[in-house]
């Protein structure tokens, strides 16, 4: 008799088992979510999720400042507007920033063509992260993506930063499908009274975003085929006669990788998220 390959399933069972295994994986870990820090605070805030190689996520470091993406830990870096800033910055001014973006929009759409979903990460009162945000988020929606802003707020002593950065916020707000605001200031409440405190906290939020739009978008997919994919439960109807076509085989293996799965995994991002206080 001849010998099969080692790649030939042992059995029916152990194939529509790999199948469903490839299957979750596919969704877990190719998910195109794209986090984009723009300016000094979201460059160095987003640089945070490549330190936790968050599987599937790309992130992506746009400024108008040569001298800081430099020193960046990411996966692609981005100086926009060289003709406008040469490289030095936007000063401060959301307008030097804007321009800057609107001259390397070819360039800006080309980094982001492959993402179905970007998070610009942006300080909002500065020049890049306030001006260059809202062209960046424009582009992206006009090209089909979806848009999540996370908004880094400055502290409310520094009060002409933080009427720009209102301003701006409202206006990058218009422009994304969800915007989500972190207060400098309530980091302070509920730290240890400390800028570097802050900053961490703003870190670790946005992974916690991350990681949740990772697993809104699994759950988008499992309910176009009608499960849960917190829990992989049937949420489809029952059949009426019982001689109805039984379920395919590797969909029900699909729900039990997934349930499997889940018993050794750490509680769900939504109950981490509900015992976090900023």
């Amino acid at each position: 008799m001849e010998e099969k390959s080692p790649e030939y399933p042992t059995s029916e069972d152990e194939f529509v088992s790999n199948a469903a295994e490839e299957i979750l994986d596919s969704l877990l870990y190719e998910s195109n979510l794209y986090v984009v820090g723009v300016g000094g605070c979201g460059c160095n805030t987003v640089e945070h999720i490549t330190e936790k190689d968050v599987d599937s996520v790309k992130t992506v470091a746009i400024n108008t400042d040569d001298r800081v993406l430099g020193d960046l830990d990411v996966d692609r870096q981005m100086l926009i507007g060289k003709d406008v800033t040469d490289g030095n910055g936007a000063k401060g001014d959301p307008s030097i920033g804007k321009r800057a973006a609107e001259q390397s929009e070819g360039q800006i759409l080309k980094t982001i063509d492959g993402a179905d979903m970007i998070v610009i990460v942006a300080g909002m009162g500065g020049g890049t992260g306030s001006g260059a945000s809202e062209v960046i988020a424009d582009l992206a929606k006009r090209n089909g993506k979806m848009v999540v802003t996370y908004a880094v707020m400055p502290f409310s002593m520094e009060k002409d930063r933080y009427d720009r950065a209102q301003n701006s916020l409202e206006n990058i707000s218009k422009l994304s499908n969800a915007t989500t605001v972190f207060e400098n200031d309530e980091a302070l409440v509920h730290g240890d009274e400390t800028l570097d405190e802050a900053f961490k906290m703003a870190d670790r939020m946005l992974y916690r975003l991350v990681e949740k739009l990772k697993m809104d978008y699994i759950q988008e997919f499992f309910d176009e085929i009608g499960l849960d994919a917190m829990g992989l439960s049937e949420t489809v109807s029952e059949p009426e006669h019982e001689d109805e076509i039984e379920e395919p085989p590797v969909l029900e293996a699909l729900k039990y990788v997934g349930e499997n799965k889940e018993k050794d995994e750490e509680p769900t991002l939504d109950n981490k998220l509900e015992s976090f206080t900023p």
